[in-house]
């Protein structure tokens, strides 16, 4: 028989249960966590205090929630048989499913989770965080207090080695949940720069790199497209040369866009599992198209990283377009040279900008007597992209 709810009430803060001749009292601000077990229920407390009450976790719920408003701590239930106090979750390790709690200043405790909840409680941290720091919050990005910044995924002195695809998926889940990059290499003990590059890795793979301006890309190369080989001539044939193609080419959907003409593209990725004409590296797949003699009226050279190997010889096989993005800006924020005194012959940071590269671009141009007008221009941050017309 389980506890009646006239006979467990809230007072002061305080959760007063009567179990036959016994009455527990349990302040609501001393509760680490509770674990459902049947009729009964397990309530751990601070000072690594323990009790163990007749009464179904359900109803405890019930009750807290009832008394909300009232109430200093936020606890919450996770999965059916746990309530968490947010304010104690030290850390999380994803691979072990363990959650890490608060219980003394001597003392931690380790709490088993299923999977599932993991992303549950991460959501109940994120929003626990924004109801308290609305103020301070700022985009996607915030710090737990008591100087946990974020659940930690392993401990920060561990030797690092590949990437484990739990380590991936843990990273992921952060992001998604809207901590910086920042928070996620405090979690996983690794560097920041570490952390980008694999994040910005798995945004290529899914095809979600970039994102953020995916839409105007895609408009300017239909309007390009259209100004180059024309929209309207039913007798026109064009080709199009796509190095970088990706899962999803926007060539590919171009071409079958025009009904009334034919558009033959060929496609590239060095990515093995994508499906393409071609699964080799652009620069030298350019190479060998470029000594069977191929040419295309427009190519496209949109890679994740620096166009400079592909450059020449596009300007040499294009001849109506050519779509150029400049992933080399990044680079600026090193505040180093090298690598652009190497390629594009720039001698000073000033000089180092979008400006400059379509300057080196039109310079190929024309050793190839060809003229490379700037059809459009899109910049973003540490990228560029430039629709040229040939003439």
């Amino acid at each position: 028989m389980t506890a009646n709810l006239r006979k467990v009430v809230i007072n002061k803060g305080k959760i007063h249960i009567h179990d036959g001749r016994l009455e527990h009292i349990i302040d609501i601000n001393s509760i680490i966590y509770c674990k459902a077990g049947g009729n009964y229920t397990d309530i751990f407390l601070v000072e690594d205090t323990f009790k163990n009450v007749r009464i179904q976790i359900g109803q405890l719920v019930r009750l807290i929630e009832k008394n909300k408003k009232i109430l200093d701590q936020p606890i919450e239930r996770i999965g059916r048989s746990l309530l968490f106090n947010i304010d104690c979750v030290r850390s999380i390790n994803a691979t072990k499913k363990l959650v890490i709690m608060h219980v003394s200043p001597e003392k931690d405790i380790e709490v088993p989770v299923k999977r599932a909840d993991v992303k549950h409680l991460m959501s109940r941290l994120k929003n626990a965080q924004k109801e308290e720091n609305t103020d301070n919050f700022k985009s996607k990005t915030f710090k737990r207090k008591k100087n946990n910044s974020v659940p930690l995924y392993r401990e920060n002195n561990a030797k690092h080695k590949r990437w484990s695809n739990d380590e991936t998926e843990w990273c992921n889940m952060l992001l998604e949940e809207g901590y910086s990059i920042n928070d996620i290499s405090v979690s996983v003990g690794r560097s920041k720069e570490s952390v980008k590059a694999k994040m910005n890795n798995l945004l290529k793979k899914t095809n979600r790199y970039n994102e953020g301006h995916i839409e105007e890309k895609f408009n300017y190369n239909v309007s390009f497209a259209n100004a180059v080989i024309g929209s309207t001539m039913s007798s026109r044939q064009a080709s199009i040369l796509d190095l970088y193609c990706g899962y999803n080419s926007f060539w590919n959907q171009y071409a079958e866009s025009k009904k009334n003409m034919h558009v033959k593209v060929t496609t590239n990725d060095s990515n093995l599992n994508i499906e393409a004409d071609y699964n080799e590296k652009a620069e030298q797949l350019i190479h060998k198209l470029y000594y069977e003699g191929n040419t295309y009226d427009i190519i496209d050279i949109d890679p994740f990283g620096s166009p400079y190997e592909c450059i020449e010889l596009s300007v040499k096989m294009a001849k109506k377009g050519l779509c150029v993005t400049f992933g080399d800006l990044k680079t600026k924020q090193y505040k180093t040279l090298d690598f652009f005194r190497d390629r594009y012959d720039i001698e000073s940071l000033n000089d180092l900008n979008v400006e400059s590269l379509i300057a080196y671009v039109q310079k190929v141009g024309r050793r190839n007597k060809k003229t490379l007008e700037v059809f459009h221009c899109s910049k973003w941050r540490h990228l560029a992209r430039v629709w040229f017309r040939i003439k």
